[in-house]
């Protein structure tokens, strides 16, 4: 994080909870759980995380053991306090000190409470009601390891952890397999099934092996079998039946074990692609498949690129590596904090936009690795004096519009933001 830096990086954590409400309003019997994975797409894994369990999300995705290990820290149920909102009466401690009961009122603190306050600050807040209401709040968060563990002192940390490794082969089942009998613990775990993906699954032989040698998973409790839609984006491709049917059939294969299927784009190809469980991802952060277009996800990202210098050119001059690009003497040039280091593609030169009052300017020469260069033309005197940022992502223009304009998608956008903006977290 550039403490520094001019240029910055907001994540609305409201919006994050919006749209997880829309996606939940899609589902019938589904749980809604969330892929975080990759830092939760670039935008900081530790505020999505607490802000979407505060939202009543209780399953989480990550890619890796580190992520899940990082993930668990704040996702704990020994990071969880009841904020008292009455002075009238105190609650005890409860849950063996994994829930803290504070005093609190609007105007002041008790000594002990303020100092138990400050650390809520960074720790998971919810309310007594919440609490009380709700008992997913007295137990650890389900995080879920997309690769699973490959190694015994993996096994042995995911374990300690509380974690549940996703098995997408027989040697990573057979790792699990024999810690859980080390220990003379059931362990859980997600059995990832080949329905046409091609990429990290279970083959249909293995799956098979499994399902009639029960001594396979002698020492695993199976919570779920899933499996990963390859062309979930595109609504009428043939794969998304093809692979739907695949997985009915494992369905069969492996009774009364519940289902996760769908990711963010397979949401929206209807019901029988729910199942059990549903694991989103992009759409949490405002990106949408081509044909969720219409689907009401709220941008969650805005960067404000900040400026290093703007000026009035006093002469007709080339702009930037290359000069591929002329501009004439009276224009209005700014320069900003950003470029391919900060993931603003070099491909996007002499094509990308930006924003100030609403008003759109162009991206001139090209894109250098700390630096872009607009052309501020369409800006009145006063709004080119007064200017200190261009907005880059935004309400004016979204993570989708950025990656159709750079050829990519809006996945490559989020995950190439760079770690030199400042980052504000709201809400």
């Amino acid at each position: 994080m550039g403490k520094f830096a001019k240029s910055v990086l907001e994540i609305n954590l409201d919006r994050i909870s919006q749209n997880y409400k829309i996606l939940k309003s899609y589902l019938r019997k589904a749980i809604c759980g969330a892929s975080i994975k990759t830092n939760a797409y670039g935008i900081g894994m530790m505020p999505v995380a607490r802000k979407l369990f505060a939202e009543g999300c209780n399953d989480f995705f990550v890619a890796n053991l580190d992520e899940a290990l990082e993930c668990r820290k704040v996702l704990s149920n020994n990071n969880i306090y009841l904020l008292n909102r009455s002075c009238d009466y105190s609650l005890p401690k409860v849950v063996n000190d994994s829930i803290i009961s504070l005093n609190y009122n609007e105007q002041n603190f008790s000594a002990s409470g303020e100092d138990a306050y400050e650390k809520l600050q960074h720790e998971q807040v919810i309310s007594i009601t919440e609490v009380v209401d709700s008992k997913t709040y007295l137990k650890n968060p389900n995080i879920y390891i997309l690769h699973g563990v490959s190694c015994i002192e993996g096994a042995k940390a995911a374990a300690e952890m509380g974690l549940t490794p996703i098995i997408s082969d027989l040697s990573q089942l057979e790792i699990w397999n024999n810690y859980g009998k080390k220990i003379g613990k059931k362990l859980a775990a997600v059995l990832h099934l080949e329905t046409g993906m091609g990429r990290l699954a279970l083959q249909k032989s293995d799956a098979l092996q499994i399902s009639t040698n029960s001594e396979l998973i002698s020492n695993i409790e199976l919570t779920y079998i899933m499996s990963h839609l390859s062309c979930s984006d595109e609504v009428n491709h043939v794969m998304n039946k093809a692979q739907l049917n695949e997985m009915q059939k494992y369905q069969k294969m492996f009774k009364n074990i519940p289902i996760s299927f769908s990711n963010s784009g397979g949401i929206f190809l209807g019901e029988e692609y729910h199942f059990d469980l549903v694991r989103p991802g992009a759409a949490l952060f405002g990106i949408h498949s081509c044909h969720q277009k219409h689907t009401p996800f709220l941008p969650v990202v805005t960067l404000k690129a900040g400026i290093l210098q703007k000026k009035i050119l006093e002469k007709d001059q080339a702009i930037g590596y290359g000069a591929t690009v002329s501009a004439k003497r009276g224009d209005k040039i700014i320069t900003l904090e950003c470029g391919y280091g900060d993931g603003y593609f070099r491909n996007l030169s002499n094509l990308g936009k930006g924003y100030y009052n609403n008003k759109e300017l162009r991206q001139i020469g090209r894109v250098s690795m700390d630096m872009i260069i607009f052309n501020a033309n369409n800006l009145t005197e006063e709004e080119f004096n007064e200017i200190d940022y261009v907005e880059l992502l935004g309400d004016n223009i979204t993570v989708n519009e950025v990656a159709n304009c750079a050829g990519t998608i809006g996945y490559e956008v989020l995950t190439s933001l760079g770690s030199r903006y400042k980052k504000v977290y709201i809400g």
